[in-house]
């Protein structure tokens, strides 16, 4: 589990002289005589000790708490409680934390201080990112954001960063790339070595995930180097572990354990139970790649325990999820299985996409191993849907948009850079006509001669000091310009790269999803096939995603022409799976086994479909899978026409007159009904009679002035109108009326409509 770089208050602590700064108050401790300034003495050095030593900082503010409520200082206690939220936080009891932060916020709305406002707000979001209450979290930082709104950049830029972390458990990389982002922009207008580390760190988590992992372990380097330097302890462990799981990743063992055993010594040492547990769920995931099983399930018990104790959802849904791969590779299925179902609940609740991911695919591996197939297709779905959430084409387009946005600032950049120069080479022909005149008026003064010696001096002085002055000017803007640059390439490859990663991604999918078009397309019926039975036809097939759950069918049977239009559950890929089940059931039917009654047809296909997907499923399970689909047989010799319908109706226009045939309401396929009953409807009909036959989509389509659904009732008066237009005419004015309808909206549905002029 990667460790984000996290600020748990605002308060900014220089660190080069932090020994000297604890010296100096607690003397200010001992010298101290009224009980405001032992009050103050107390308070101040708690503040200072808060994330080196949490328990003697513990004790130190409750001492002045005591004081505080002794002399019924109610502002002070409001900031004393505040302190001690922020201490029980980081030690990892967030019942007290939430008590006492929420006091401190409300004592502040009575006060009407904003620092205490900010503060506590913050750090109830800061739990409640720990709690994995993602929601709750985001509510209260964008109330921070309120109350900072435009006056304080630093905490503006801290708040973006914890918002970007919130997004990175998620696996939101667009929304967390905008908010490290906007954080990054901000913390290049106001430069300081502790924010710059804290971009390091984010940066490499992203470089990590993307599996560049040279990159991410030389950002987390630097990151350790300027935490090491500020005396950053809670930083130090933060970076030991995340270089740790890059060597695991690696597989340079040694290394790994090397960092997880420095993680464990400082975060035993701050009391920082979170950052254990963590690191101890990480251990025993190495410990366990190495098949030491055992040393493997002691540390993610360990870690489990602290996670339950303090409520951390999300370090909870990762060990559970290790332990439930431990005891799949030690064959123990039962147990594993009831681990991986226990993260599976926590992960939903938290929305942990990335461990959600892991179980699933844990999951699938085992039921195939015990060749419960059935159960390993359905967690196969579950993979499947999630990766393409995380991996999807309209985050590809986010990300490049944030790219570009990125380039534009960064193009705005270079052009400053390049003021920048030419201001660097003006200085540098000022400086070259200042080492003229110093040549010249030396010149000048030799000449002259020794009269004039001391007014020669005291000119080489000023020349001198204004050459120096000019130096230090200019190495300062050189070196300002550089670490710009460094900034803006390492920002412009992470850019790159992802989107380069996304692009694979999508385009593996979209390949794909084509060629399925390509074979669902090949066993739908063209229309000269159709038209060569004495029949003209007209067809309006517009699938809403590359592949349609939509299709329609045909075949010649002697004298009999079959015509189906079928709309299978879904839309999309799993549509087009369930098309082929039916086509190919419809064919053995029919053409194989010869079956000519179109109600025995139904009922031979419904028996099909739940025998194609019952495969051990339970009847709750199958409800919502099947089709619906109206058939009609035509006898060319007679004009005999007789249809069944299952959950669609059709229209026959014959001689003037137009009659509406109802379907039955039962779907194919789904629930077991005993009852389940397809009519027959018999016609003779007279010739240049036309069927419409027609799935749902049509008619469920958004759109008009009032963005409503078009309805049957508005559909069928619209094919009582075309039935008296020219028949080549009517798919045109069908196919008008469709886009028309539906404008700028999204298509909802697939759509399939057939004319048959007999």
């Amino acid at each position: 589990m990667l460790v984000l770089a996290f600020i748990c208050c605002f308060k900014n602590h220089s660190y080069s002289n932090q020994v000297e700064k604890r010296d100096s108050l607690f003397k200010c401790i001992q010298i101290a005589k009224s009980d405001t300034a032992i009050m103050s003495a107390y308070f101040n050095y708690a503040s200072l000790l808060k994330f080196e030593d949490t328990d003697s900082a513990l004790f130190y503010v409750k001492k002045a708490l005591s004081i505080a409520n002794k002399i019924k200082d109610d502002k002070f206690i409001m900031k004393a409680n505040n302190e001690l939220g922020i201490i029980y936080w980081y030690k990892g009891d967030y019942k007290n934390a939430q008590n006492l932060l929420t006091e401190a916020f409300n004592a502040g709305v009575k006060f009407n201080d904003t620092l205490v406002l900010i503060s506590a707000r913050y750090n109830l979001g800061n739990i409640n990112v720990t709690q994995g209450n993602y929601e709750a979290a985001l509510a209260n930082f964008n109330k921070v954001l309120n109350y900072i709104g435009s006056k304080d950049s630093i905490r503006m830029a801290q708040t973006y960063n914890a918002f970007g972390n919130i997004y990175l458990y998620q696996s939101d990389y667009v929304k967390a790339l905008e908010h490290y982002s906007s954080a990054a922009n901000i913390y290049e207008k106001y430069p300081s070595s502790k924010d710059l580390a804290l971009s390091y760190n984010n940066m490499g988590i992203i470089y990590y995930y993307q599996e560049q992992y040279e990159k991410a372990l030389t950002l987390y380097q630097k990151s350790l180097e300027i935490k090491e330097s500020i005396g950053d302890k809670k930083g130090m462990s933060d970076c030991y572990n995340n270089i740790a799981i890059i060597y695991d990743d690696l597989n340079k063992s040694e290394n790994a354990y090397k960092f997880y055993n420095k993680a464990i010594v400082l975060l035993k040492e701050l009391g920082n139970m979170q950052g254990l547990a963590s690191t101890y769920a990480n251990l025993g995931e190495l410990e366990q790649k190495n098949k030491n099983y055992d040393k493997a399930e002691l540390l993610l018990n360990d870690a489990l325990k602290i996670q339950e104790e303090i409520n951390d959802k999300r370090g909870k849904t990762y060990s559970l999820t290790s332990l439930g791969s431990l005891y799949y590779h030690k064959n123990k299925y039962t147990e594993a299985i009831t681990f991986l179902k226990r993260a599976i609940v926590v992960g939903q609740e938290i929305n942990a996409k990335k461990e959600l991911l892991t179980a699933y695919v844990n999951l699938k591996d085992i039921y195939i191993e015990q060749k419960e197939y059935q159960l390993a297709a359905n967690y196969y779905k579950l993979i499947t849907r999630l990766q393409r959430e995380i991996f999807d084409s309209e985050r590809l387009d986010k990300l490049n948009d944030i790219q570009s946005r990125y380039e534009t600032k960064a193009k705005e950049r270079e052009i400053e850079i390049l003021k920048a120069n030419r201001k660097l080479k003006d200085l540098e022909i000022k400086q070259k006509d200042i080492e003229v005149n110093k040549q010249k008026t030396i010149t000048l003064l030799l000449s002259i001669g020794f009269g004039i010696f001391i007014i020669f001096m005291i000119v080489i002085i000023r020349l001198y000091f204004g050459k120096r002055n000019a130096n230090k000017i200019l190495a300062f803007q050189k070196e300002e310009i550089s670490q710009q640059k460094e900034e803006l390439q390492a920002q412009s490859e992470l850019l790159t790269s992802t989107n380069k990663a996304l692009e694979r991604k999508n385009i593996q999918i979209t390949d794909s999803i084509n060629y399925a078009k390509k074979i669902q397309f090949a066993i739908i019926p063209e229309i000269e096939k159709i038209n060569a039975n004495s029949l003209e036809t007209f067809v309006i097939f517009k699938p809403k995603d590359i592949v349609s759950g939509d299709f329609y069918w045909f075949s010649r049977l002697n004298n009999y022409v079959f015509i189906a239009v079928v709309d299978c559950t879904g839309h999309g890929v799993p549509g087009a799976f369930m098309s082929i089940i039916g086509n190919n059931l419809l064919n053995e039917i029919i053409n194989q086994k010869q079956i000519i009654n179109p109600t025995e047809i139904l009922t031979n296909l419904d028996i099909g479909v739940r025998s194609m997907l019952m495969n051990n499923l339970s009847e709750d399970r199958l409800q919502d899978d099947g089709m619906e689909i109206s058939l009609c047989r035509i006898d060319i010799n007679n004009k005999q026409v007789v249809m069944s319908c299952s959950n669609q109706n059709a229209i026959i226009c014959s001689n003037g007159n137009i009659h509406e045939i109802e379907g039955s309401s039962y779907s194919i396929g789904g629930i077991y009904l005993k009852n389940k009953i397809f009519n027959n409807f018999e016609f003779i009909v007279e010739n240049d009679s036309i069927i419409y036959m027609f799935t749902d989509g049509f008619h469920d389509q958004f759109g008009g002035e009032k963005n409503k659904k078009y309805g049957s009732v508005r559909f069928h008066e619209l094919i009582k109108t075309v039935s008296n237009e020219e028949f080549n005419a009517q798919a045109v004015i069908l196919e008008k009326e469709f886009t028309d309808w539906k404008g700028k909206n999204y298509q909802i549905d697939d759509v399939c409509v057939i004319g048959i002029k007999i």
